[in-house]
């Protein structure tokens, strides 16, 4: 395929599917401001993965929706949307606490890449605070429903199904000030091993069917 084509195909966040209060680098990758973005190209592929780097830690969540959305708030504040809470290690949608969140007793030394040689203890998940540099990985299996599993530093924290999720469905994330993060839908390589069975995410005449 031409390479020209290929880099016209990497997925970035859509300037025309964002918060009128986001912040949008010339990279279309990262965000800042207040508000929502979504990316360019909708879920396609059965598994798919992607990846946000935290530049500047603040509120933030991180999910997905369709384009019915409301972009100036926080993701799962309505019917539209589907938004993992970093902060409360909570998901959200309709502006409640979703059940059914499978959490993992995490290696607190996997999760830490300053080349501490303690031996590892496990942690809570909701003890595991996401700090600057840290990147959040992000896996959406669909099958009978949405199975979309939340990684910090390449480690499974939380685990989420998802029902009822209708329409075409976006990768996003919302902010609010001093939040920064930059995503990786497939741009360049990922930083962390991508999870067996996933891909990044692909525009449709991309996907091999």
């Amino acid at each position: 395929m031409d390479e020209k084509l290929i880099e016209s195909q990497k997925v970035v966040f859509d300037r025309d599917f964002v918060g009128g209060d986001v912040r949008l680098a010339a990279d279309g990758r990262t965000v800042s401001g207040v508000g929502v973005a979504l990316s360019a190209c909708q879920l396609l592929q059965d598994k798919a993965y992607f990846e946000l780097k935290a530049l500047a830690i603040g509120p933030c969540r991180i999910g997905i929706a369709t384009h019915r959305c409301k972009l100036n708030g926080h993701l799962g504040d309505d019917a539209f949307s589907w938004g993992f809470d970093v902060s409360s290690k909570t998901w959200m949608h309709k502006g409640t606490v979703l059940e059914k969140s499978y959490l993992f007793q995490v290696d607190s030394e996997a999760l830490d890449h300053s080349g501490s040689t303690d031996i590892p203890s496990l942690a809570p998940p909701d003890s595991v605070v996401i700090k600057e540099g840290d990147v959040i990985g992000v896996t959406v299996a669909q099958t009978d429903c949405l199975h979309v599993a939340i990684l910090v530093n390449g480690v499974e924290l939380v685990e989420h199904e998802i029902y009822g999720a209708l329409g075409d469905l976006y990768a996003g994330i919302s902010v609010a000030a001093p939040a920064t993060f930059r995503a990786n839908f497939g741009v360049e390589d990922m930083e962390q091993p991508v999870p067996y069975g996933f891909m990044e995410m692909l525009y449709s005449t991309s996907v091999m069917f």
